[in-house]
Formats: structure tokens, C-alpha cells, sequence
């Protein structure tokens, strides 16, 4: 949360001192486990975008990596080359990133070549966000220094504690008028453990 008020707040003053808020675009790299909340601050995001002018829609286009992998490193950047025109002046956000760089090396790294090109050629015309596991968008990132240097921002999605779940239970339940005894939130966090 701190980390998007920072983005919001870094937007809001570069606008307003007439600079430009990133030489770099707004690309940006989402490092976490499913089920922490990065579609839903890419949602977010999206619409901080849309506010300070820097996308002309509050719209993400989303996909997984799974999705792009083609046969061929062919397939796979016409693929990446259609959905970047599909989202012209919007948010791609990619989950799983890392999933669409399988396969060969060289292939792997054609594909990262032809992103990285459309980041740089495009990069006032959308914004790239990826996601996916920190380990494997480690080794992502790593694989091309021009891929690393193109990203502006990135956020790691800590999992979640067991007094966390417990809490986001407890929420949903009163949500929907429904009382929790604490015999079954004992039992519900010792589940999470």
C-alpha cells in the first residue's frame, strides 16, 4: 500500500513540476505468490494511471505468460506484438511472465529482445506490468540488462500471515452476516499453519 501511494505521490509531483515522471515509462515487475493481491493492485495501478493522464483508459488488458508461448519464438512475438496494440493506451499485465520465456534459450531470448523493443517504441503509448513467482521473475528480469532497465518499479507481494487469513476470514464472514465462534477460528488458523 505505501509502495503505490509512493507511485501516486512520485506521479503527482513530477506532473506538477512539469517533468516527465519516468524517463523509463511505468513498466513494472510484481514479485509474489498467488493469491496476494496483485491483480487487485494492478487494478489500482490501473486506475492511478488513468488519473494522472498517463494511460487515455482505466483498462488493463490481462494474460498469462502460458498464453503468449508460442511454438516458435515467431509465434510467440506476434503474439506480444498483437496484445501491444491491443493495449495502446492501457495497462498489459502479464501473469506469469516468466512462463511465456520457456523453451530454447535462443528463443528465449528473441522473445525478450522483441519486448523490450516494443517497451522502448511504445513506452507513452502503454504501460507493461508483469507478474508472476520472485524467483523465476528474478531470473526473468536477469536474462537481459535492457529488460531490467526498462522496468521503473518493482513490488514484492509478501504471503500472507496466519493472523492475516484469519483476519480476511473473520471479514468475509461478517461480510455476509455470518458469526465465527473462536473455536473455529483456532481450528481455521491452525489449517493455515
Amino acid at each position: 500500500k505505501n509502495k503505490v501511494k509512493e507511485l501516486s505521490a512520485r506521479i503527482e509531483f513530477d506532473r506538477k513540476n512539469g517533468r516527465s515522471s519516468s524517463d523509463n515509462g511505468h513498466h513494472m515487475c510484481l514479485f509474489g505468490n498467488p493469491g496476494t493481491g496483485k491483480t487487485t493492485i494492478v487494478k489500482i495501478i490501473t486506475g492511478i494511471l488513468y488519473k494522472e493522464g498517463i494511460i487515455r483508459y482505466n483498462q488493463f488488458l490481462e494474460t498469462d505468460g502460458n498464453f503468449l508461448r508460442g511454438d516458435t519464438a515467431r509465434e510467440t512475438n506476434e503474439k506480444i506484438n498483437l496484445l501491444v496494440r491491443f493495449a495502446k493506451g492501457k495497462v498489459l499485465f502479464i501473469d506469469e511472465a516468466y512462463a511465456m520465456f520457456s523453451g530454447s534459450a535462443y528463443a528465449s531470448q528473441d522473445v525478450i529482445a522483441t519486448l523490450i523493443k516494443l517497451m522502448e517504441d511504445h513506452r507513452k503509448e502503454f504501460v507493461l506490468i508483469v507478474a508472476g513467482y520472485e524467483e523465476e521473475m528474478k531470473q526473468m528480469i536477469e536474462a537481459n540488462p535492457g529488460f531490467k532497465s526498462r522496468i521503473s518499479t518493482y513490488l514484492h507481494f509478501p504471503d500472507y500471515s496466519n493472523e492475516e487469513l484469519c483476519q480476511i476470514f473473520s471479514t468475509m464472514a461478517n461480510a455476509k452476516n455470518l458469526y465465527v465462534p473462536a473455536e473455529t477460528m483456532e481450528r481455521l488458523s491452525k489449517r493455515f499453519a
